[in-house]
């Protein structure tokens, strides 16, 4: 199988990771692609290439993980806080016009629908943490 430029390659000779990266080096400077070829000795066709090829990832898997782990609990927080202020702000005691309340009640069901779906995705992924916690499988989309 080949691939394409846009595609990400499992691994990289470190020869060609080292030619990438100087070639993108020497364009980040402002040299043309004819420059370039001319400085390294490569074709134009190469330059192209190697500028167009994935750039390598700049953290590792475990740094990415730990990065999305921590991204996902902060919207977990703010998914909290926003839960609060709705039950705070006690929307169905709240007066307001028709048109409003119907907004609000499909907004609050479109969205118990999602972080049910959520909730059981995590649930089935995470069984151990699941243990003596009962799951909730009634349908909330239907009004």
């Amino acid at each position: 199988m080949t691939t394409t430029p846009t595609e990400p390659c499992a691994t990289v000779p470190p020869e060609v990771a080292h030619r990438r990266a100087t070639v993108r080096h020497l364009a980040q400077q402002g040299l043309s692609n004819r420059a370039i070829s001319a400085r390294l000795g490569l074709s134009k066709d190469m330059v192209r290439r190697d500028l167009a090829a994935p750039a390598p990832p700049t953290e590792t898997r475990a740094q990415r993980l730990a990065r999305r782990a921590k991204d996902t609990d902060e919207a977990m927080r703010q998914l909290c806080a926003a839960a609060q202020a709705v039950d705070g702000a006690d929307p169905a005691h709240t007066p307001t016009d028709d048109e409003t309340a119907r907004r609000w009640y499909d907004d609050l069901r479109a969205t118990a629908v999602v972080l049910l779906a959520h909730a059981e995705a995590f649930a089935d992924y995470y069984p151990r943490a699941m243990i003596g916690v009962q799951r909730r499988t009634e349908d909330v989309s239907a009004p």
